[in-house]
Parts: C-alpha cells; sequence; structure tokens
C-alpha cells in the first residue's frame, strides 16, 4: 500500500513537474519568436538548454528528432519574421545549428534523417530570401 502511495506522488510530481517544465517553454518561445528581448542573447541558450533537458526525458528517438525539429523551427519562423528586430533574426539563425546537430546525432532510422534533411532544404531556401 506504502508503495503505491509513493508511486502515485511521484506520477503526480512527474505530470506537475512537466506542466511547469511545458509552461516555461512556452513562454520562453512566445519571447524568442516576438522577439521581445533583443538584447538578451542567453534567452536562446536558456530554450535549448531546456529543450536538451526535456529531450533526456523522452523515450522515443523520433519524438527527441521531432523536438529538437520544433525548436530549430522556432528559430528558423524568428528568422523570417520582417517585424522582428534584425540583429535578434541574426542571433537565433546563428543557433539554429545547435538543435539540428543534436538531432542529427539522434537519428536511428529514415524518417528522422528526412526530417533533418526537409528541414535543411527549407532552411538554406528561407534563409536567404529573408536575411
Amino acid at each position: 500500500m506504502k508503495t503505491i502511495i509513493i508511486y502515485d506522488l511521484m506520477k503526480l510530481f512527474g505530470y506537475v513537474y512537466g506542466f511547469v517544465m511545458q509552461k516555461g517553454l512556452l513562454e520562453l518561445e512566445s519571447h524568442i519568436r516576438k522577439g521581445d528581448e533583443p538584447d538578451s542573447p542567453l534567452l536562446v541558450d536558456t530554450y535549448l538548454r531546456r529543450i536538451e533537458h526535456a529531450s533526456s526525458l523522452l523515450l522515443s528517438t523520433y519524438e527527441k528528432v521531432s523536438l529538437y525539429i520544433h525548436a530549430a523551427r522556432l528559430l528558423l519562423d524568428t528568422v523570417c519574421d520582417c517585424f522582428v528586430v534584425t540583429h535578434w533574426r541574426h542571433h537565433c539563425l546563428n543557433q539554429i545549428y545547435r538543435p539540428l546537430l543534436a538531432a542529427q546525432r539522434m537519428v536511428t532510422c529514415d524518417d528522422e534523417d528526412q526530417l533533418i534533411r526537409q528541414f535543411r532544404r527549407e532552411l538554406n531556401i528561407l534563409a536567404q530570401y529573408f536575411l
């Protein structure tokens, strides 16, 4: 009985922790995407470190690769937004290699590799067009 209660508490803590972490990630994503703090380059670094931590909690490599692609897509969307300050867009472009490299290191099947190749093609096209 005692082990069941402890397990339920750990399970509940995991859900609460996941919710708080997700909320923190969503707030960071919003700040990065809108360029709210363009003079704070550590914002992107903090976000990418949290993505790495969230990735370590996932079991499937496909989910991990998808999470890293999601982070790279956020940075690419920021790069392509003409209403965001130019130096912030350049900073996001300079950091986009980090989630792509992490995703590339995790590839175990062709589907994951195809996700990364497709994103890289999109990145090459859009980065030249918007910057």
